[in-house]
């Protein structure tokens, strides 16, 4: 058997996708966390002759044609910036910004790498400060707090509070 090597993913509601999310072409998540209000989300995704890309989009149709994976998030180092209002993370909604176990990924061009991580106890600005050590080009928040958790060889690292997590990024 083959060793597993996962972290937790996109937001979740009500024990679904909370978010833009693709996996081998087929949509499992097809609109941004907050587009019912007007907000679109940050999506890393892989095109299908393989390049890595972000791009703030309301629904997966928008870059279907194109991907074979998509995961949505909370831009945090983008092209367009860091602004958690302008993907609808405020008010009641801005609980993902407090400070505890922060999950993120974020790709790095000149290594064409993907990096996945997970920072305990972090606000948004010390992921972001993360993020910029490791010289990633783009990185988007994911699901955190509570659903925080990593898997290394089949060896849990991170275990978050014992909820269901609803999706996981894996490495193949």
């Amino acid at each position: 058997m083959a060793e597993s090597t996962a972290i937790n993913g996109t937001f979740f509601w009500d024990g679904k996708p909370n978010g833009i999310l693709i996996n081998e072409g087929k949509v499992l998540g097809d609109q941004a966390s907050h587009v019912w209000r007007g907000y679109p989300q940050s999506v890393i995704y892989m095109t299908k002759q393989g390049e890595v890309k972000i791009k703030r989009i309301n629904l997966a149709a928008e870059i279907i044609l194109e991907s074979q994976w998509a995961i949505g998030g909370l831009g945090i180092v983008t092209p367009y910036g860091y602004s958690p209002i302008s993907e609808g993370f405020s008010g009641v909604y801005s609980d993902v910004l407090r400070t505890t176990n922060k999950t993120f990924m974020g790709y790095k061009k000149d290594e064409n790498l993907i990096y996945l991580c997970i920072r305990p106890n972090s606000s948004h600005d010390r992921i972001i400060d993360s993020v910029n050590n490791l010289k990633l080009d783009f990185a988007i928040s994911l699901d955190g707090g509570g659903s925080s958790s990593l898997k290394i060889n089949d060896k849990v690292i991170v275990s978050g509070d014992g909820r269901k997590v609803n999706n996981y990024i894996t490495i193949k």
